[in-house]
């Protein structure tokens, strides 16, 4: 089998400064591209450095020595290994060769006049092809027989002259570089060879790699049909690998299709994504463009699903093995024909599912990887991963038990498929929050709080500040103030704490006149709560004490009141005037007329603003006049006492209290006789009167009133 090995990105080695007598095989490692010999060999005793040190470019070819194109080993071997970085017997077999008569010098590059031309293998016939057929890493390299004349050296000498080819016609060849030697005197030979300088023998076998006329194909000729002349470029150090081995047997795998295609040199020759399926998939087709799996078979999947949203860069932009842990791109995904699942977005130990397809096709099945399960429940979602979850996990390492939509779910997602939205705790996320007092504050928008992921507070702006393992608390330009007072300019500082951060220099909370810094989770309410009672004056007419003193208003913090200042507005539902009180918690009301009246007062904390009512019904009346005075007499005849008063003439009736628990009431008090006998004798006892006038006011009459009411009966 005779392999074409493509000519992207394989490595040469050192340039070495070779005289006149040198065939010129050395390009690109060669003193034009200013690289010398110690570059690579750092002393005499064999020691050099690495390829890579050189070869770091990712993003394509180029040919200085610090930016030169990115390749990736092979299996531990070494790049000397399949390239011989002086000569090799491969690049005396030339595919051009020809002569020129001249060349011109220009900003980067030397085009070289060329006389003729000898067109060896007939899949370098045009020159067009010369520069494009390899890919962007490495091209044709044109060698000068002889190397070109250097008289700026003394003495003037032939040096070494190759380089790669980047245009080319009938009439000219450009190459990358520049040379500053003198000009031609004649015409001279040259030839165009294979850039990569495959070495001729590759672990004690001869390897030919003649070009593209006889690349991949297997001969046939062994009696068992497999290839006779196994010294292909690859296969020569294969003995392990599934397909064209060293010994001729299994070269059936992909017959005359280019390794490279699966195979690239830049990652080391491991078999890359889009092998089989696009890179991410994102076709509703079996491969073609980035579509569906198509090599070995089709799976049964008939939509690339989520892919788009979830692994572009129009979306998440998320790794494979964000989902493919343990698999893709990592494990030995050729003929492996499992679809590896592993949710490498969780924390280690949180046990996640995905419910695949019921009818997966043969060959292929399903593996979970990690902490993942499968299942072939055929809904088509993952649930317990963090990226689908409430976000508490950042917090409190707990996830919640959402499963997602199916994959086949056309996206953007609602909000509320992961969280609840407006945000607030679940059933099973232990956190305490605050979202939901933002909410009933009118500040429910996430946009306020996390301005950089959605600035509307419906859709994601930023995909890298969203379900990215942290919160982005960023805030909006503005949030929303008083009626009068309109948006004002919002700023604040977040500290992220897993109980809980912190805000502070916080404009809004500045604003409302709440805790600054304040604690997210931390328990805030503000109570105001106005208690009213009323007491009508016994002296005064029309008059009641309104006392407030026992009214609430205050900051609840996880349990711990903070005092605040509320103002007392009185509305006492009737004309009159304050009479007394400190104009507060506290007032003294005169009506102007008798009556019942509702007043009420309503009490309003002076930075937020919330306020709260409270009324109490009174009844306003006239005070009755004072009883007149009345001077009582007693006599004792034995044990009888006389009782004898002058009573005011409106008194209807009089109730006596002899105190020993005997009680006499008299209707006619100005006419009667009001005695009373007592049972026992040597002993003192005090008495007491109630009288009542036609009104039915009452006056008590007691010792303290007359010393008189108290007798001793011998």
């Amino acid at each position: 089998m005779t392999k074409r090995y493509t000519l992207s990105g394989l490595i040469i080695m050192a340039g070495l400064l070779l005289g006149k007598a040198a065939i010129a095989a050395q390009s690109p490692h060669w003193l034009e591209n200013n690289i010398y010999c110690l570059d690579c060999h750092v002393d005499h005793q064999g020691t050099t450095t690495a390829c890579t040190d050189c070869h770091d470019n990712d993003t394509g070819g180029n040919y200085s020595k610090l930016d030169a194109p990115a390749v990736q080993g092979h299996a531990g071997f070494g790049c000397v290994t399949c390239h011989d970085p002086h000569t090799s017997a491969q690049c005396t077999l030339p595919l051009v060769t020809g002569s020129f008569s001249g060349y011109q010098i220009g900003e980067q590059t030397t085009t070289f006049s060329i006389d003729s031309l000898n067109i060896i293998d007939p899949a370098w016939s045009d020159p067009a092809l010369w520069s494009t057929k390899s890919g962007p890493e490495r091209g044709l390299i044109f060698t000068v027989a002889l190397g070109l004349l250097d008289n700026t050296r003394t003495p003037p000498e032939y040096v070494d002259y190759s380089a790669e080819v980047v245009a080319a016609d009938a009439g000219s060849i450009t190459v990358n570089g520049t040379y500053a030697g003198s000009a031609l005197s004649g015409t001279q030979e040259f030839s165009l060879i294979f850039g990569q300088l495959i070495t001729s023998e590759i672990n004690g076998r001869p390897v030919v790699f003649s070009g593209p006329a006889t690349f991949a194909a297997n001969d046939g000729m062994d009696p068992d049909g497999g290839d006779s002349t196994p010294n292909g470029v690859c296969q020569v150090c294969h003995t392990q690998t599934k397909y064209w081995r060293n010994d001729g047997s299994l070269a059936s795998h992909n017959n005359g299709q280019d390794c490279t295609i699966c195979h690239e040199h830049q990652s080391g020759f491991n078999a890359n994504c889009n092998s089989c399926h696009g890179n991410p998939p994102v076709v509703d087709t079996a491969r073609g463009g980035d579509g569906l799996v198509a090599v070995p078979a089709e799976t049964g999947s008939a939509t690339a699903g989520a892919h788009a949203l979830h692994a572009t860069a129009d979306g998440y932009n998320f790794s494979c093995d964000s989902c493919h842990t343990g698999g893709m791109p990592t494990s030995p995904i050729s003929d492996n024909n499992r679809i590896q699942i592993g949710f490498g977005v969780n924390p280690v130990g949180v046990i996640a599912n995905y419910d695949g397809q019921a009818g997966l096709q043969s060959p292929y099945s399903y593996e979970g990887t990690g902490d993942t399960s499968v299942t072939l429940g055929n809904s088509l979602t993952c649930s317990n991963v963090y990226c689908h979850s409430n976000g508490a996990w950042v917090s409190t390492g707990k996830l919640n038990a959402n499963a997602t939509p199916s994959w086949d779910t056309q996206g953007p997602l609602a909000c509320s498929s992961c969280h609840p939205y407006p945000m607030a705790t679940g059933a099973d996320d232990p956190r305490k929050d605050t979202h939901g007092r933002h909410a009933l504050a009118g500040y429910g928008s996430c946009r306020i709080c996390h301005y950089q992921t959605t600035t509307d507070g419906a859709t994601i702006h930023d995909r890298t500040r969203h379900a990215n393992q942290a919160y982005d608390v960023v805030p909006a330009p503005t949030f929303a103030g008083r009626p009068a007072d309109g948006n004002q300019p919002l700023t604040f500082n977040y500290s992220f704490a897993k109980g809980g951060g912190t805000c502070s220099a916080n404009s809004c909370h500045a604003y409302w006149g709440f805790s600054d810094p304040a604690r997210w989770g931390v328990n805030i309410d503000l109570v105001v709560t106005p208690y009213v009672s009323a007491l009508p004056s016994l002296t005064a007419d029309r008059t009641i004490t309104f006392d407030a003193s026992r009214s609430s208003c205050y900051e609840n913090v996880d349990g711990v009141p903070e005092e605040r200042v509320c103002s007392y507005t009185w509305d006492f539902g009737g004309s009159g005037n304050v009479v007394g009180g400190n104009s507060t918690d506290t007032v003294i009301y005169q009506y102007g007329a008798e009556g019942d009246y509702t007043a009420s007062l309503t009490m309003r904390e002076s930075v937020t603003g919330k306020s709260n009512t409270a009324s109490v019904t009174v009844t306003a009346e006239n005070v009755a006049p004072p009883a007149s005075v009345v001077d009582f007499a007693t006599t004792v005849t034995g044990k009888t006492v006389k009782l004898t008063a002058t009573l005011p003439a409106d008194v209807v009736r009089l109730y006596v209290y002899w105190g020993d628990g005997k009680k006499t009431v008299y209707s006619h008090p100005a006419t009667d006789v009001m005695t009373h006998t007592y049972s026992v004798g040597n002993r003192t006892f005090t008495m007491s009167v109630t009288s009542y006038d036609a009104a039915y006011h009452k006056v008590n009459y007691t010792v303290a009133d007359d010393p008189d009411l108290v007798v001793f009966i011998p």
